[in-house]
């Protein structure tokens, strides 16, 4: 991206006419949640995600979207890092629907690896 950026220029290293690559580390106070973009439930209205309660229960949640990175997405209101998400909720499924949690870093009969 062209930028233009002013800055001293002490001992004069820039000369007119030469240019340098730059890169801007930037951090941000609160930074927004980034979720899987498999997560996001787009239907007729606004952008949802399917999140699940302590009774693993399917609750649809409102989001509000920042910035689309393709395979991951910036969440900026609607839901926190608290919240149990479904990465990849099937289109059939129900607000209200009970799901059953499966470890996916268990092997056989449930044991951890």
């Amino acid at each position: 991206m062209l930028t233009e950026v002013r800055m001293t220029n002490e001992g004069e290293l820039l000369r007119p006419g030469t240019y340098a690559d730059v890169k801007f580390h930037l951090t941000h106070k609160d930074p927004p949640l980034l979720i899987p973009s498999s997560a996001l439930i787009v239907r007729s209205g606004e952008p949802r995600v399917a999140t699940l309660g302590g009774d693993n229960k399917v609750r649809f949640q409102i989001v509000q979207l920042g910035r689309d990175y393709g395979t991951k997405v910036e969440v900026v209101e609607g839901l926190s890092e608290k919240d149990r998400l479904l990465i990849a909720p099937p289109d059939d499924l129900q607000d209200g629907e009970t799901v059953r949690v499966v470890d996916s870093r268990a092997g056989k009969n449930g044991e951890k690896n």
